[in-house]
Parts: structure tokens; C-alpha cells; sequence
């Protein structure tokens, strides 16, 4: 769709000049400036942790048994919510005053996935939380007015990994290091309880809406628990998808939405955004985990949830 969800456009109508927010997803290494030094582990943890709690199906499509790493039927999750939770992104309200405009980040965000205006899609190869590795593709993908039938846009490829499965101990995305401490009373990442899964590393383009250019994510990986009935899973819970994403790449999110000139690199505190007290200032940013390049860039991190649908190949 060419035109811009009202949630995304409300959000955005209340952010003046280039200053306003936007995601990117990932990432491994670096320490986060000022206010930032938080750590955790990557990959999976050593804590063992059990949940099957919540979730919904939504569409027919179960699960077949497989053997690790085979390729088997493909049973497809939409992501229905997807959470910005570090960095946060800051923009200038209209009286000029610099503002944390996190929550109308996600706002917007909410408002593209609900409306069917932007669709991704993990699909399992297939869906085995037994298996220890299975095939796993996150692409962007176009469904029905319900939300619950979905296929892949046209020339989208998307990302193709492997999802490693735990069952007993968490599976954890976050990079030591990368996580600013002031942020976690407002959400931090998710750490997936057993049966869990965490996907190799790789890149992806990523939108987060129809009228602004894909954010380019390098070492995107993503981790969830599984939500069964019986054998089959029918959703995924307390997701985490995080990525580095560069300045050259944020600096590329650029245009001009609902009337707003927006730029994401000028939403990252440490990077072209405002600061809300420009005598303690906020830098987000972190090093680039690429050895070869002096870069920087910022690791981003999402909570999602993902609801089963039938994959229309």
C-alpha cells in the first residue's frame, strides 16, 4: 500500500524538523556510550527456564516431525506485535523541545503490522522444537484482509538461516555490552524460555513502513519460545530480533513521512538526534563488530510475537 497507517502518520505528525525515530535489528560486540553499560549473554544461556505460555493460532498449517537441519513442510508465523526496546529514539516536538518519542516509534509500528501495511513472516522448515536445528526463513510477505493467509512479495527473497533449538536452556540475543541500563525499567529484550530456538546470524533489509526505505541489518538473529498444542506449534512468544545496523544505513532512512522530514540516524542518541539534556548527553551508538571497519553503528533490539498462518507458496 502506497498510502501511510494512521497510527505510523499520528505519530509522526507530532515530531518537527529531521529529528524523529525508527528501528533497526541486532547485532554482536561494543559497548554503548554514556548511560549505557548493561550485559547479558549471546547465544544460549546456561539458565534453564521452561514456558509455553501464551500465544494464539491463527490459520490452518501443523507441524510435521523432522530430523534436525532437514528440509520438511513449512509452517509459517506472521509477527503480529514488534517492540523497539533499546536503542530508544528521540525527535523534536513541534515547540522545538527534545523528547524521547519512543513510544510513538513503536505506536507507528503497531499500526503498519496491524493494518496489514507491512507483513513478516518466520517460516520453519518445519516447526519441530525436538529437532536441534531446523531451516528458517524470515521474509517479508503479503497476506489476505484477515492477517491469516500470507505468501511472499514478489522479489523478496528475504533472510534464509538455521534455527538452533533449546530445550532447557534460554536462548538469548543480546550482545554483551550493547544494552543501555537506563532504558530497562521501560522493556528490555526478551530472553526466550525452553522449547526455544536462536537463529544463526546473517543480513536482511528490514521495513517498518510502506513509505520509508528498508533498514539494511547486519547479524540480525532471532530467538522465541514455542507455543504447542500437542506436537504442533501453533505460535511464538517472547521474541527478540536485533541487528547492527550502521550509520551509512541508518542515514539512508530518510525522507519525508506525513509531511515530516525524518532521517533514523537522527534519531539515535550519540548520532544525529537531539539530546534531552544537552549537559548529560546519551550516546547509543556502538562500535561495529566488523574487525575491518571503523564504522559505528548501533546494535537494535525488537520484541515480537508471532501467530500461526497458512503459507500460500
Amino acid at each position: 500500500m502506497d498510502r501511510l497507517s494512521p497510527a505510523l502518520a499520528a505519530a509522526l505528525a507530532l515530531v518537527g524538523g529531521g529529528c524523529f525515530v525508527d528501528p533497526g535489528v541486532i547485532s554482536t560486540g561494543g559497548s554503548q556510550g554514556s548511560t549505557s553499560d548493561a550485559s547479558t549473554t549471546t547465544g544460549a544461556a546456561t539458565t534453564s527456564t521452561s514456558s509455553t505460555t501464551g500465544g494464539e493460532s491463527s490459520s490452518s498449517g501443523a507441524a510435521s516431525a523432522t530430523t534436525g537441519g532437514a528440509i520438511g513442510d513449512p509452517v509459517a508465523f506472521r509477527i503480529r506485535t514488534m517492540v523497539g526496546v533499546d536503542p530508544h529514539y528521540y525527535g523534536e516536538l513541534m515547540m522545538g523541545q527534545c523528547a524521547d518519542l519512543t513510544d510513538l516509534f513503536n505506536l507507528g509500528i503497531d499500526g503498519e503490522l496491524s493494518g496489514g501495511d507491512v507483513s513478516y513472516v518466520m517460516i520453519f522448515y518445519p516447526a519441530d522444537p525436538k529437532a536441534a536445528e531446523t531451516p528458517l526463513q524470515l521474509i517479508r510477505a503479503q497476506c489476505n484482509g484477515a492477517l491469516d493467509t500470507c505468501s511472499a512479495s514478489p522479489d523478496d527473497l528475504g533472510l534464509m538461516t538455521v534455527a538452533r533449538n533449546s530445550q532447557g536452556a534460554l536462548c538469548s540475543t543480546v550482545v554483551v555490552g550493547t544494552l543501555n541500563s537506563a532504558y530497562s525499567g521501560d522493556g528490555a529484550p526478551n530472553l526466550p524460555g525452553a522449547p526455544c530456538f536462536i537463529s544463526d546470524e546473517g543480513d536482511a533489509a528490514v521495513p517498518i513502513a510502506d513509505t520509508l526505505p528498508a533498514i539494511a541489518l547486519e547479524r540480525l538473529s532471532l530467538a522465541a519460545t514455542y507455543v504447542q498444542q500437542g506436537e504442533d506449534v501453533v505460535g511464538l512468544v517472547k521474541g527478540s530480533l536485533r541487528g547492527y545496523l550502521r550509520e551509512s544505513s541508518a542515514a539512508a532512512v530518510d525522507g519525508e513521512v506525513a509531511g515530516v522530514s525524518f532521517n533514523l540516524w537522527g534519531s539515535i542518541a550519540g548520532g544525529g538526534s537531539c539530546q534531552l539534556d544537552p549537559m548529560s548527553p546519551i550516546d547509543d551508538t556502538d562500535p561495529n563488530p566488523d574487525p575491518e571497519s571503523d564504522e559505528v553503528g548501533v546494535w537494535v533490539y525488537f520484541n515480537f510475537e508471532a501467530d500461526l498462518v497458512e503459507w500460500l507458496e
